[in-house]
């Protein structure tokens, strides 16, 4: 049996482990991680737009400076600042990630059905969401495009070349604004499931 490594294998399997990980750890983290990746990605790609504006410009030191390094490592980042700035933008939305998922001081829970096998369906479908939220996002910050940037289309993305070769990447990126929705909306639907019945 030969298995070839291809995009939309690697996404699959990056989409599995964070879902797996999400229902390991418990529906009230599985929802901080949908809220907390909303958050992070606005303001990892904010810091990283005036990062860009004032630190990681095309003349700017810093990029010649990882230009440097990377190429000592054999990596091409080019001049252009781009790549530091995904790779910035992707190193920021990790630490945000982590530190409002561990310690946001806020709670965030999936409400009981008086159901427990509902409980558990309702459960993976929210662990699910978080893959779907966690890989889409990843995608975006590495195509290089704007996060929100409505009717934005692959033909000028970076991630053109991959796309072409993975049915995956390209009906993401495509309709990124509909992926980039789906997971507040059932975020803010998981408000109606009935709860169930609390003992006095």
């Amino acid at each position: 049996m030969h298995l070839e490594l291809t995009w939309d294998l690697v996404i699959l399997l990056f989409f599995v482990l964070i879902g797996t990980y999400s229902f390991m750890i418990g529906k009230h983290r599985t929802m901080k991680v949908i809220i907390g990746g909303y958050m992070s990605l606005i303001l990892a790609d904010s810091i990283g737009s005036i990062l860009q504006m004032y630190v990681l410009g095309k003349s700017s030191l810093v990029v010649q400076t990882l230009s440097v390094y990377a190429g000592l490592l054999g990596i091409e980042l080019g001049s252009d600042g781009i790549t530091t700035l995904i790779i910035v933008k992707i190193m920021l939305f990790i630490i945000f990630m982590v530190f409002l998922t561990i310690k946001a001081p806020f709670e965030a829970d999936i409400p009981k059905t008086s159901n427990a096998f509902a409980d558990f369906l309702i459960h993976l479908f929210y662990s699910l969401l978080s893959g779907v939220f966690i890989v889409t996002t990843f995608l975006r910050l590495l195509s290089g495009d704007p996060i929100i940037a409505i009717g934005g289309g692959i033909s000028e993305s970076n991630l053109l070349q991959i796309s072409e070769g993975s049915q995956v990447v390209a009906l993401i990126v495509k309709n990124y604004e509909i992926w980039f929705c789906i997971p507040g909306i059932f975020v803010i639907l998981a408000n109606f499931i009935p709860k169930g019945e609390t003992k006095a």
